[in-house]
């Protein structure tokens, strides 16, 4: 019995390599026919949180109440729900404490209907001047 790579004759040495370069191209699969998506490793990616967890963040670095996330409203037939999140934040300054109540748009699915809850309670405490990279600047 021989192998494949061992060869006697150099006419067989030929036709032995195009045979493994044959059986190689044959079994690739070109990345549209895989339907696979190339692993990216930009910086933005990686560090991308989510806004629920940079919420959490906020409320900790100000030692605020954790936000709370309620599913207010169901709505639509049980194959079609459309779910509303409320994210409430108690915001304290001082002897004061504001109660910030923001709301997602109606979503198929509870987790993305209270991320947009979250984003837009951190766009109204941003544009008010609580931001993280506010407390890092003054040492708070």
């Amino acid at each position: 019995m021989r192998k494949l790579n061992d060869v006697t004759e150099e006419d067989n040495t030929v036709q032995t390599e195009s045979n493994i370069k044959c059986a190689q191209e044959n079994n690739r699969v070109s990345e549209p026919e895989a339907g696979l998506v190339p692993h990216r490793t930009n910086e933005e990616e990686s560090q991308r949180v989510s806004a629920k967890s940079e919420l959490y963040k906020l409320c900790g670095v100000r030692h605020w109440k954790a936000p709370v996330y309620e599913c207010c409203d169901n709505e639509g037939p049980s194959h079609k729900k459309l779910f509303t999140v409320r994210a409430t934040v108690e915001i304290k300054e001082g002897s004061r404490i504001t109660v910030l109540e923001c709301f997602g748009d109606p979503q198929h699915k509870k987790k993305i209907a209270a991320e947009q809850a979250a984003e837009a309670a951190l766009w109204y405490l941003k544009n008010v001047g609580h931001t993280l990279q506010t407390d890092k600047a003054s040492g708070r």
